[in-house]
Order: structure tokens, then sequence, then C-alpha cells
């Protein structure tokens, strides 16, 4: 199987377990605690961790492979810059850059540097 269909397929198994088991509406509440109240709030804080926490219990359910640790750092980041943190989701997308390289996920690697190039693109 090429590697693309594997992270293709990571990240489905990921999104499906997300909605079964979460909810597929919970980054909405994120996104807008984020947008309304700031990063530092309380409550926002309080949800980010909630919402990470059990994003790793799905991670760990799927044997913790690179491509699926990427998935949730893609998924974070696309929180933070939809919750208008910008620079905290590039900082996650580097990280999740960070991991592609050191697994050698070279088309893991190429994706993730478009969402980094469309994010830098949208100021």
């Amino acid at each position: 199987m090429g590697e693309n269909k594997k992270i293709i397929e990571a990240v489905d198994e990921f999104k499906r377990l997300e909605g079964a088991e979460i909810g597929s509406d919970s980054r909405k509440p994120l996104i807008e605690g984020l947008y309304k109240k700031g990063i530092e709030h309380a409550k926002v804080l309080e949800a980010l961790t909630a919402w990470t926490i059990e994003r790793e219990k799905i991670v760990e359910a799927l044997g913790r492979t690179p491509e699926v640790c990427i998935g949730l750092e893609i998924d974070r980041a696309n929180i933070y810059a939809e919750g208008g943190y910008r620079n905290e989701a590039l900082d996650v997308l580097y990280e999740a850059l960070y991991i592609a390289r050191q697994e050698n996920k070279l088309e893991l690697e190429k994706e993730i540097r478009k969402e980094i190039a469309q994010m830098d693109g949208a100021e």
C-alpha cells in the first residue's frame, strides 16, 4: 500500500473515531471560545486540554502511528487557525513537520508544507 493511501486511511479512521466517540461538533465550541474569549481564558484552556486528552485516547486506540499523531496535530492546528490564532496554528504544524521528518514520511511532509504555505498566505 502506498504511503499516501496509508495517510488518508489513518486520517479517515481518526475522523471516524472522533465522530463516533466524541461528537463531530466538538471542535465548534473550541473555535468559538478561542475567537470570542481568547486562548488564555480559563474555560477555553480547560476545554482545549480536555479535547487534547480525548484525542490522545483516539491516537492510542489507533496504535499511535506517525500518520495518526500528525493527523491530531493538523486538526489541532486547524482549530487554532479557525479560532484566530494563526501563529499558534503554525507552531503546531511545524511540530507535525518535525515528526514527519523524523519518521521519514515524505508524502506527509509535503502535505504539512502545503498546510503551512496556505496558512502563511492567509494573513
